[in-house]
């Protein structure tokens, strides 16, 4: 974990993110792709692959790699 970013608990952090992360990916489904609410989704989705890639260190880090994303709980 990168703690350089003054984060107390990176692992904490990163579960929102995830958390958050699942729940736009949900509002992607929910909405046309023109929709501004979709750009929006997609945009913070975007933001959060690279704050995890920053405290990870892993640009895939929620990216499912076929059944070992699955395995990885994420």
């Amino acid at each position: 974990m990168n703690k350089r970013l003054g984060l107390t608990d990176p692992s904490a952090t990163l579960a929102a993110l995830s958390a958050c992360r699942r729940e736009m990916v949900g509002v992607l489904t929910a909405y046309p792709v023109r929709h501004p609410i979709y750009r929006e989704a997609n945009a913070l989705i975007v933001d959060i692959d690279a704050l995890a890639t920053l405290l990870t260190g892993d640009p895939t880090y929620f990216q499912p790699a076929g059944h070992a994303g699955l395995a990885r709980g994420r």
